[in-house]
């Protein structure tokens, strides 16, 4: 369509395209052309001492679904995860619940239903208001980004209460995600077929959080805040390759993620709360030692966080840097 005629079209005709324009097909979520848009009121949001989490997630194997069983049973398995996150959050804030089989239902005190509009209509007006209403976007191929502002702390907790109550929330929430992401992938999966046989690829995602009250996050604007969420969502998933929990794809290895250096180390952890606190203090170091360097050495300034782009380093710090000074703490 030409200027000329797009000119031609009603205001309501114009929005509708406006909002394709920012939706990614295959899920319904906002694209990477919303999640641009709307970084700049976020970083409003934190400008004026706001608290925000922000996520980078990616969804694991979804090159060996599409090599092995085709680009729709790919997009099957974009959608999948899609879902998982809206069902998720739907249900993590009362709009809908699950059944006895796993299935969305409304809540037994159903509000807000149109007139002549059965419960799945609603369910699935309810979907479609969330995913055009929170900060949830695919951004990428397989790269999904969360970012929301969390409610104000209250006034009898402490700040690192509040921090604890935000981490643990947010950490609880993806733990959510991937058990529906199971659900949804295994009512997909049976009936999606290759060479091979019926699809055994299970269904996972990697994932990074912080939050603007963490040290390591302060001060950062939005676009930092991805980098670090991504560095954190890479060390989760090679913390679950090299630990064994996500198995290579037949005639596949891991070969580039036991040479990278960054994760030396990382698969011995047996749990992900260990794998989590270590690269949590990897990070703030590495983030206090860059901060330091760029402030020309001076400590005091660390709190003033660098609004440039913070550059990779991958080798100053190591597990058995984290393992003394946990020893040291005891």
């Amino acid at each position: 369509m030409d200027f000329e005629n797009f000119q031609k079209l009603s205001d309501r005709e114009k929005f509708e395209i406006y909002s394709k324009l920012l939706r990614d097909s295959v899920t319904g979520l906002k694209n990477n052309n919303a999640c641009t848009q709307e970084k700049n009121s976020m970083n409003e949001f934190i400008a004026k001492g706001g608290c925000a989490s922000v996520f980078l997630i990616d969804l694991n194997c979804l090159k060996a679904v599409n090599d092995d069983y085709g680009h729709a049973a790919g997009d099957k398995y974009i959608k999948a995860f899609g879902d998982a996150m809206i069902d998720t959050y739907a249900v993590s804030i009362g709009l809908l619940e699950y059944d006895e089989k796993g299935e969305l239902v409304l809540p037994r005190k159903k509000k807000g239903k149109k007139k002549g509009e059965t419960d799945e209509q609603q369910i699935e007006r309810i979907k479609t208001e969330i995913r055009g209403d929170t900060g949830h976007f695919r951004i990428g191929g397989d790269e999904f980004q969360i970012f929301g502002k969390n409610k104000p702390k209250s006034i009898f907790m402490t700040q690192r209460e509040y921090k604890e109550q935000i981490e643990k929330h947010d950490h609880k929430q993806m733990k959510n995600v991937q058990a529906r992401l199971e659900f949804l992938w295994e009512k997909e999966r049976v009936n999606i077929k290759g060479a091979s046989g019926v699809c055994d690829i299970k269904a996972s995602f990697s994932y990074g959080v912080v939050n603007t009250l963490q040290e390591k996050a302060k001060g950062l604007c939005m676009d930092n805040l991805k980098s670090l969420a991504d560095r954190m969502a890479y060390y989760h998933k090679g913390w679950l390759k090299l630990s064994g929990q996500v198995a290579p794809p037949p005639g596949r290895t891991w070969a580039s993620y036991e040479k990278d250096r960054r994760l030396k180390g990382i698969g011995d952890f047996k749990t992900f709360e260990d794998m989590l606190e270590y690269t949590e203090r990897k990070e703030e170091a590495y983030v206090g030692q860059e901060r330091r360097k760029l402030n020309g050495g001076d400590n005091s300034a660390v709190k003033n966080a660098p609004r440039g782009e913070i550059q990779e380093n991958v080798a100053w710090w190591s597990k058995e840097t984290w393992e003394r000074s946990k020893s040291n703490e005891q």
